[in-house]
């Protein structure tokens, strides 16, 4: 799924040898008895309660005080402690660092960030201040925020492990793919027995489609740490990777045997579950992705579950990429047919592709405020509610349309291309998580220029519209993408091409719900939607897929495709007419 959550549960380590992080929270102490020799905990705290009273103006004795209640799990206690260690001595930067920990293990997470912050200005020196303010910002999302706090902290202390596999983990959320790796490596030569390090240079090396070194690091973090659940989900990503499905389902059932809440465990064995085709398993595994309230909603709309609508109002939601929605829409008219007036709320990209899809009563923007409506549905969950299997996929294709208006007018400007009209997207939405997968360098795609008897069209747009500039020779390609405005537009010039090829995007989706003849090209470990082992696939029956055999290896393909074309131009020119 475009936008799919990540499969990867990296593991943000804060204090190094004392308190991590397992991606939804803080570890808590182990109470363990001490050694022969060693202070009691409940004598240190005592010792520590009468120090203060010897000494209540002291801000380090406070501070002594409330970081011991901290690491023996006493959290809100220890917060007033440190309070007032900071209000003694508002210069020293432990203390605020001390109540910033402490505020955070109580979920105060803005005021734990304002103390991180304030603890660093105060002493910008320390690398420990610095990660656990990058682990605060990186358990919010903040990674583009957190990468720097990293990178000053190992710079700092270039042996700081902790620090490089935060970074690691961090780099990857944002598609840095091979600083991550390189960010990995350093944390596990450093410390090759940390299973939060192993864990996550496994999930990084599995993004790039290093797979067979992914399973050995996630093995390692597994051995160092049998109980550490990430490692287990990640090495469920590599197996699949791997194309090992049925180890990669026992390794994330594996994971959520050791925490049932995570998230991206339950996410990676929906996906694939649907990758080997058991549809009605990964669909309702799917289901846990969704917040228990989406935002922009009235409390207490309830979820729609398939039942017969008896003229109420359904508000669909489109989610994720645009791809999704594309091929997800497919189910308005099954869900109209349910009796009911069908809403659905998507963004303003869809306003005119939509407009004449049967059984939609209304498209709305997803940035308006929802309408009445008495049930609700997320559009990637009607594969669920419908119960759809692999041998019930609905393909109508065509089931979008492009405007006659467009069609006229694209029709005339295409008009004067000669031979064999092959339209070309090299590229995704760069900020996707699999991007680095799926989109492929223009510099690549030297042999399809070769191939003679094409007229080639870039239906590439946004940032990376421009990039064959220099690139192919001078006037082998038209460039569409100032004209290509909308989906709508697009819809019609795809109207006027003989072949559409394409990676991983939703150009791929809008040709074959269009019922064009589209070609995909697909790294070696695809989203879901494209299983396992075929060039072809029951959600698009004009769609033909061409996948890597090894990952990063895109010439291989794009030789597979050139030698395709240059048969269908072959073709075009021994037959009749």
């Amino acid at each position: 799924m475009a936008a799919r959550p990540s499969q990867r549960a990296p593991t943000t380590r804060q204090d190094e040898g004392r308190i991590g992080v397992n991606g939804r929270g803080v570890r808590p102490p182990h109470q363990v008895t001490p050694p022969r020799g060693e202070i009691a905990p409940d004598a240190a705290l005592a010792g520590r309660r009468a120090a203060v009273l010897r000494a209540p103006g002291d801000a380090r004795v406070r501070l002594a005080l409330g970081a011991l209640l901290r690491r023996q799990g006493r959290t809100e206690e220890a917060v007033p402690v440190l309070r007032a260690a900071v209000m003694l001595a508002p210069g020293l930067a432990s203390a605020r660092h001390e109540l910033g920990r402490a505020l955070r293990g109580l979920g105060k997470v803005a005021e734990a960030e304002a103390m991180f912050r304030a603890a660093l200005t105060l002493e910008p020196g320390s690398a420990i201040i610095a990660n656990d303010l990058g682990s605060l910002l990186s358990q919010q999302g903040r990674a583009a925020e957190a990468v720097p706090l990293y990178q000053s902290a190992v710079a700092i202390d270039p042996r700081f492990a902790g620090g490089f596999s935060n970074l690691c983990a961090a780099l990857a959320a944002l598609g840095r793919i091979e600083e991550a790796v390189e960010a990995g490596g350093a944390a596990v030569r450093l410390r090759p027995d940390d299973a939060d390090a192993q864990s996550n240079f496994g999930a990084a090396l599995a993004q790039i489609g290093r797979y067979e070194e992914a399973l050995a690091a996630c093995r390692a973090a597994i051995e160092a740490q049998p109980g550490h659940a990430n490692a287990h989900a990640n090495l469920g990503l590599a197996l699949r990777g791997l194309e090992r499905p049925d180890e990669a389902i026992a390794a994330l059932h594996g994971a959520l045997r050791l925490d049932a809440s995570h998230l991206n465990a339950r996410i990676g064995l929906a996906m694939t579950l649907l990758a080997v085709g058991r549809l009605e398993e990964g669909f309702e595994a799917y289901e846990h992705r969704l917040p228990p309230r989406p935002a922009g909603l009235p409390a207490g709309l309830p979820r729609w579950r398939g039942e017969a609508l008896a003229g109420r109002t359904i508000l669909l939601q489109a989610e994720q990429g645009l791809g999704d929605t594309i091929q997800f829409v497919r189910y308005v008219p099954e869900v109209a047919r349910r009796g009911g007036r069908v809403l659905l709320a998507a963004p303003a990209q869809f306003a005119r592709l939509l407009a004449g899809l049967p059984g939609l009563e209304a498209l709305l923007h997803s940035e308006e405020p929802a309408p009445p409506a008495d049930v609700r549905c997320a559009l990637l969950s009607l594969p669920h509610v419908l119960g759809t299997t692999l041998e019930s996929v609905p393909a109508p294709v065509p089931y979008l349309r492009a405007e006659a208006e467009a069609l006229d007018r694209w029709r005339e400007r295409l008009a004067g291309l000669p031979g064999l009209r092959v339209g070309l997207a090299w590229a995704g939405n760069p900020h996707h998580q699999g991007d680095y997968g799926r989109s492929i360098a223009p510099s690549r795609l030297a042999a399809l220029w070769e191939v003679p008897g094409v007229s080639w069209v870039s239906l590439q747009v946004g940032a990376r519209a421009d990039a064959l500039r220099g690139l192919a020779p001078d006037g082998a390609v038209l460039d569409l993408a100032p004209a290509l405005t909308d989906l709508a537009e697009t819809a019609a010039a795809m109207a006027q091409i003989d072949l559409i090829v394409t990676v991983d995007t939703a150009v791929a989706h809008l040709a074959g719900a269009l019922g064009r003849p589209v070609w995909t090209m697909l790294p070696v470990l695809p989203d879901w939607r494209w299983l396992l082992r075929r060039e072809d696939t029951p959600w698009y029956p004009t769609m033909r897929l061409f996948r890597q055999a090894r990952a990063g290896e895109w010439e291989e393909v794009i030789a597979r495709v050139a030698e395709g074309i240059a048969e269908l131009v072959r073709r075009r020119r021994t037959s009749p007419g």
